[in-house]
């Protein structure tokens, strides 16, 4: 009989790609991914891959195939990259490499906040100030908060409105009472919860409400015991605390 000799069978079957990649990131950079092990007997490991734009090349992690089914890595959270991408393949002895792993997308943890929007001048009229600014030029803003004081009696502000409309560019301050001098300004808020630098302060005054001005219910009545005319009237709105608010004239023909 001859004698026996060995033949090494050429392997050119990959294994399957890994499924159910997941994965976090903590508040310091530290991301956590985790997959499915491969069933196949000759799989000695993965590689694992990255990339901070799921159209850009995928740079590889792993200088050689890990044994585990798991990967620690660290990234910046200063970057204006709002999320991390990674994929997986797993390879068999034979260095056959599988098809890459669907591609995991995880949010980079937001510790930069929006830029600040830049205050307009304000306007008014009877109805109240309207509050105007030009919009943060953060893609990740969701809302904006309006603050106000009194110049005259204020030394703090004090948060009177949030918008939650990324295109907000305006609000109308009906609460502001006529005579008083505010200001105001505006801070933008993104989609983490941080908020802005506020906006340059602006001032502004309600315009008087002409319409306020009004008497009605107007009633003289002689009062015989006291030989003299008593007068009553609705003033309405009107602010008569005498500080600076409404005055009232009394007028009285005599004859002609």
């Amino acid at each position: 009989p001859c004698q026996p000799v060995y033949v090494h069978l050429i392997d050119s079957i990959a294994p399957a790609a890994p499924l159910n990649v997941k994965g976090m990131i903590d508040s310091s950079g530290i991301v956590t991914l985790a997959w499915d092990h491969g069933t196949e007997p000759d799989l000695i490991g993965y590689r694992v891959y990255m990339a901070n734009n799921p159209d850009h090349e995928f740079a590889q992690l792993t200088k050689e195939a890990i044994a585990y089914n798991t990967w620690n890595d660290t990234i910046t959270l200063k970057s204006l990259d709002k999320k991390v991408y990674y994929k997986v393949v797993a390879v068999d002895r034979s260095e056959n490499y599988s098809a890459f792993s669907e591609i995991l997308s995880l949010n980079r943890p937001d510790i930069i906040p929006p830029a600040p929007p830049a205050s307009l001048p304000t306007s008014s009229d009877e109805n109240g100030v309207l509050v105007r600014w030009t919009p943060s030029s953060s893609n990740d803003v969701v809302a904006y908060i309006v603050f106000r004081r009194n110049v005259d009696h204020d030394t703090t502000y004090t948060r009177i409105a949030r918008l939650q409309d990324k295109n907000a560019t305006q609000w109308l301050d009906t609460t502001a009472v006529y005579d008083n001098i505010y200001q105001y300004m505006v801070k933008a808020q993104d989609q983490s919860g941080l908020l802005s630098r506020p906006s340059f302060p602006v001032n502004g005054r309600r315009s008087f409400d002409i319409n306020s001005l009004k008497i009605s219910g107007f009633i003289a009545a002689y009062r015989k015991e006291y030989n003299a005319v008593y007068l009553r009237w609705n003033a309405g709105n009107m602010d008569m605390s005498g500080r600076g608010g409404s005055k009232l004239y009394l007028y009285k023909k005599i004859k002609d």
